[in-house]
């Protein structure tokens, strides 16, 4: 037997399921319950009962999403889930991160949904590896050694690094300058990008000043500042956007470094 109750619970609770079906009554302080459940009641308790539990899936889908999120121990996990990274990636790049859902990045990948959540707490935390990932590799690809006897070429080799890598990853550039707009976590991933090249261009140029191959007026942040923000706004506008003209990137490069060397070396 049910008790009975004058309050009201959410659907997915079992009182309230049988007080759907019910008339309110009180017991009126009663230890025993005063109303009596008819068949047609305890029907409709269970209609109203079945239609508020969730199937298996769901339930195991959402437990999943609760548990926290630990790497995978196996070469089989770890395949798993740089296979659903991968899915990401190319969802994302085809839809935009918003536009994305768990589903659509599981079925790219071939697995359940709850797969996903298996490596995954949602589709926010396969974003920021993403971008974690995009970021420092933009970094690292576009390294090149200060040539002393060569300042242009150097400039030239780390330049052209960039443009490819950014010309190679176009999609998820898309998705940082989409989610950077909303998303304060990827936008301070973003500004450390930034000030990681402005850091290196900064030394770079002061080390041309010592060396004499860099004007002493020059100003080695306020011009990395410049240099950077030039390679990046052609980048995007270039790679991202398409609105200018296709050039070969080494072309593209050697301009750049140029435009840079006839202001700054002597």
């Amino acid at each position: 037997m049910f008790r009975c109750s004058t309050s009201s619970t959410g659907s997915g609770d079992l009182r309230g399921s049988v007080n759907a079906g019910l008339p309110r009554v009180c017991d009126a302080g009663h230890s025993k319950p005063c109303v009596k459940l008819t068949s047609i009641s305890v029907f409709r308790c269970a209609l109203s009962w079945r239609i508020s539990v969730p199937s298996h899936q769901e339930v195991a889908v959402a437990v999943e999403r609760l548990q926290p999120v630990a790497s995978p121990k196996t070469p089989k996990g770890r395949g798993s889930k740089e296979s659903l990274l991968r899915a990401a990636r190319t969802v994302f790049g085809r839809s935009g991160f918003a536009a994305s859902r768990v589903a659509d990045i599981a079925a790219e990948a071939g697995m359940s949904n709850g797969a996903f959540y298996r490596y995954y707490t949602d589709k926010r935390e396969a974003l920021v590896e993403l971008m974690t990932e995009l970021l420092d590799g933009l970094f690292d690809q576009s390294r090149a050694r200060w040539n002393p006897g060569d300042a242009i070429e150097s400039v030239v080799i780390s330049t052209e690094r960039y443009f490819r890598y950014y010309e190679d990853n176009a999609d998820l550039f898309r998705v940082l300058h989409e989610t950077a707009q909303t998303d304060p976590e990827i936008e301070a991933m973003q500004a450390e990008s930034r000030r990681t090249f402005h850091d290196r261009i900064t030394r770079m140029a002061r080390k041309g000043i010592e060396r004499g191959l860099i004007r002493p007026s020059l100003d080695p942040e306020l011009s990395a500042a410049f240099l950077g923000g030039m390679t990046e706004h052609y980048a995007y506008t270039r790679f991202v956007l398409h609105r200018y003209p296709e050039r070969e990137v080494h072309e593209v490069s050697r301009e750049l470094a140029n435009f840079w060397a006839h202001g700054a070396l002597t």
